[in-house]
């Protein structure tokens, strides 16, 4: 049961650091710093994010964004 316990907070870990990065520009938005130029809350997960929101570096749309991992 220890085994399974510890593997738990990893996985809770993983959705709370909610980290995508564009395509574009290579931006990453870390869901635990928000973006303060998008006035956007620490703490907000990219999926609760506008659809109308965009890079803040390049402009890109949200939907070139991707999970950090994948790209």
């Amino acid at each position: 049961e220890s085994s399974k316990a510890a593997h738990t907070p990893d996985r809770e870990a993983a959705t709370e650091t909610d980290a995508v990065k564009c395509s574009v520009c290579g931006y990453v938005y870390d869901s635990q710093r928000g973006d303060k130029e998008g006035d956007v809350a620490p703490g907000t997960i990219f999926e609760d994010l506008l659809d109308s929101w965009i890079c803040p570096l390049c402009g890109a749309p949200k939907t070139d964004f991707f999970p950090k991992e994948e790209l």
